[in-house]
C-alpha cells in the first residue's frame, strides 16, 4: 500500500490517522475578504493555505521563477511530489512543497501557490472523478484492487461509486488561466482574462503512475510477526518472556532484525529495501500542459480559496486544531481562561505556544502563534476563577491547569479526536505539535533554521549564580540593561518556543518515518479509528 499513508500501525500500536499532538514542557462567498492582502485579485492572492510570499516561501518562489512557465511548474510538481490519501486541507503550500508530499487538496494548494507567485491566475476545482482501479492501485501500492474502497475510505476519501474496474471519488485539482495556444502553456506569459488565446486548463498534480523495481517482493514479510510480550518485558528479567537482546531497542529496529533473519532463511539474496520498494514516479516530460485530466471527471465547483469552498460546501476542507484550558480541581470556570483554534494547515508551518507573556508591564497567560498573541489572555496575580464548589482561585505562577486538545477527524462525519492533559503548570512553556501525514524532514529543517536565527538574535549569557540573561550588546557578560530570559517575552518565545518546536517536529517526523518503514515492509495498514495523545 501507499508508502506515504498515515494512520498505520507501528508494531500494531495505534498511530493517529488525523494528527499527532504532543505537549512539550520547558464561488460562493466574496473571495477578496479571504486574501491575506484583501486588495488583491482573489485568483492571484495569498491565503492561509496558498503561501508564496515572505522568507518562509522563498524556496518555493525561487523554484517557480526558475521553471519559468506553467507547463514546467506543473511538470515539476507532478513528477516529484508523492500523493498520499487523506481528506481536506492539512498543510500549507510551504510545507507541502518542502516535503513534496500531500493529498489532492494540499498539492493543489502548492501548485496554485507556485503559479500565482509568477502572476498566473489559478484556482481549485472540485469534481467527481471516475478512475480505473488498476492505475489507482499502482499509485497507492495496493496489490489487491478489491481493497481500494477500504483503503481510501479509511483515510476519509469520499467515493460515490465502486465497480469491479473503477471507482468514482471526490477529487480536487487545479485550473490555471494560461496562453494555451502558445505551446500549451510552455510560453513564459500570463493572461488577464479568458479569451481565444487564453483558457482555463485543468491540472492534477496528484495523479501519476509508478514503476516498481521489485513488485513480486512486496508481500514477502506480510506474515512476519512481532513479539509484543517479549518487547514489553525486555527490562524485566523476572518475566518468563524476558529477552535481554530487545532492551533499549526501537521497535522498528527489532522488526527489521527479525525480518532480515526471515529473508536470509527463506528468500536468499532479497534485502529489506527490495521489499520496501517505494517505486519511482513515471515522469511526464512532454514539456506541454496536458490536453485533459487523466481520468473522466465532472466539475462541480471552482474556488479561489479553501475559505470559498467551505462557505459553499458542507463537507469543509479546512481541518482545525483547538485547545481549551480549565483550572485543575475547580470545575466550570465560566470559560475565563484563554483558548485557541487554528487550522492544521497553518500549524504545518507555524508553532502554537502557550505560557506567560508580557503585556503592558503585566504578566499574562495565553496563546501565541509564531509570537503573535492569539485570542484573550488572563492577568496572573489578579484573575479570579469561580469553581463549582463555590470557592474562588487566583491564578498565578504555579497554578495547575488542564488542557483539552481536539482535532478534526479524518472525515466530515467522525467525531473529533480529543484528549485531556492535566497538571500543567502556569509558568512553564508549552508547544502544540501536529504531524502525521504532513510531517516531513523539511519541516524539521525549517524549525531548526528558525531556532538558529533566534540564537543569533537573542544571545544568552549566564551569571555566576546560574541565572540566564539575554545579552543585549553581545559582549558575553551580564551588564546593566540585560534582561533575564524568563522576563524577556520575545526571546523566550523565540528560544524556548523554538527549541520545543524543533524537538516536537523531530519526534513526529521520526515516528512517521518508522511507521512508513513498517508499512512498506509489511504491506499493511491499520484501519482502527483515529486517536490523539499529548
Amino acid at each position: 500500500m501507499s508508502p506515504d499513508q498515515e494512520a498505520r500501525a507501528a508494531m500494531k500500536i495505534s498511530f493517529p490517522r488525523c494528527v499527532v499532538s504532543i505537549l512539550l514542557a520547558a464561488s460562493a462567498a466574496s473571495a477578496q475578504a479571504l486574501c491575506l492582502d484583501t486588495a488583491e485579485d482573489p485568483l492571484l492572492c495569498e491565503t492561509r493555505e496558498i503561501r508564496f510570499r515572505g522568507e518562509a516561501a522563498q524556496v518555493l518562489r525561487n523554484k517557480a521563477a526558475a521553471l519559468g512557465n506553467a507547463a514546467d511548474i506543473y511538470a515539476y510538481l507532478r513528477n516529484h511530489a508523492e500523493y498520499t490519501p487523506y481528506y481536506g486541507a492539512r498543510s500549507d503550500s510551504i510545507n507541502s512543497f518542502g516535503g513534496l508530499v500531500g493529498n489532492d487538496v494540499d498539492l493543489a494548494s502548492t501548485l496554485i501557490a507556485m503559479l500565482r507567485s509568477q502572476g498566473i491566475k489559478a484556482r481549485y476545482a472540485l469534481g467527481s472523478a471516475t478512475i480505473q482501479k488498476n492505475p489507482l492501485a499502482n499509485q497507492l501500492r495496493v496489490d489487491n484492487i478489491a481493497l481500494l474502497p477500504t483503503v481510501l475510505g479509511s483515510q476519509g476519501v469520499i467515493y460515490t461509486a465502486n465497480t469491479d474496474t473503477t471507482m468514482t471519488i471526490e477529487r480536487t485539482w487545479v485550473e490555471a488561466l494560461v496562453p494555451y495556444r502558445a505551446y500549451r502553456g510552455a510560453a513564459p506569459a500570463t493572461c488577464a482574462a479568458e479569451s481565444v488565446d487564453c483558457r482555463w486548463v485543468a491540472l492534477d498534480p496528484s495523479f501519476k503512475q509508478k514503476r516498481y523495481a521489485h513488485p513480486d517482493k512486496h508481500l514477502l514479510l506480510r506474515d512476519v510477526g512481532f513479539d509484543f510480550t517479549a518487547y514489553y518485558n525486555a527490562d524485566n528479567p523476572a518475566s518468563p518472556n524476558h529477552d535481554a537482546s530487545l532492551k533499549n531497542k526501537n521497535p522498528i529496529t527489532i522488526f527489521e532484525e527479525k525480518a532480515q533473519a526471515y529473508l536470509k532463511a527463506n528468500h536468499a539474496g532479497v534485502t529489506l529495501d527490495d521489499v520496501a520498494d517505494v517505486g519511482e514516479i513515471v515522469a511526464d516530460d512532454s514539456g506541454l500542459l496536458p490536453a485533459s485530466l487523466p481520468f473522466a471527471a465532472t466539475t462541480t465547483g471552482r474556488y479561489p480559496s479553501v475559505d470559498d469552498h467551505d462557505a459553499a460546501i458542507s463537507t469543509r476542507w479546512r481541518r482545525m486544531a483547538s485547545v481549551t484550558l480549565e483550572v485543575d480541581d475547580c470545575g466550570d470556570t465560566a470559560h475565563v481562561l484563554p483558548s485557541a483554534q487554528v487550522p492544521l494547515a497553518v500549524l504545518a508551518s507555524s508553532r502554537l505556544t502557550f505560557g506567560t507573556l508580557t503585556d503592558g508591564g503585566q504578566t499574562r497567560f495565553g496563546f501565541q502563534l509564531d509570537g503573535v498573541q492569539q485570542g484573550s489572555t488572563v492577568t496572573l496575580g489578579s484573575q479570579q476563577v469561580s469553581c463549582t464548589d463555590g470557592s474562588t482561585r487566583t491564578l498565578g505562577a504555579g497554578s495547575r491547569v488542564t488542557a483539552t486538545v481536539s482535532f478534526d477527524n479524518i472525515d466530515q462525519d467522525s467525531a473529533a479526536v480529543s484528549a485531556k492533559y492535566d497538571n500543567l503548570t502556569i509558568g512553564g512553556y508549552f508547544v502544540l505539535a501536529t504531524g502525521a501525514e504532513v510531517s516531513n524532514w523539511d519541516q524539521v529543517k525549517r524549525a531548526y533554521t528558525r531556532l538558529n536565527e533566534a540564537n543569533d538574535q537573542y544571545p544568552l549569557v549566564v551569571d555566576s549564580g546560574g541565572a540566564v540573561y539575554v545579552d543585549r550588546n553581545g559582549n558575553g557578560a551580564v551588564d546593566t540593561g540585560d534582561t533575564l530570559l524568563g522576563n524577556h517575552a520575545q526571546a523566550r518565545e523565540a528560544l524556548v518556543g523554538g527549541l520545543l518546536d524543533v524537538a516536537s517536529r523531530l519526534y513526529v517526523r521520526s515516528l512517521k518515518h518508522s511507521v512508513d518503514r513498517y508499512t512498506l515492509l509489511t504491506n499493511h495498514i491499520d484501519l482502527l479509528q483515529s486517536s490523539g495523545a499529548f
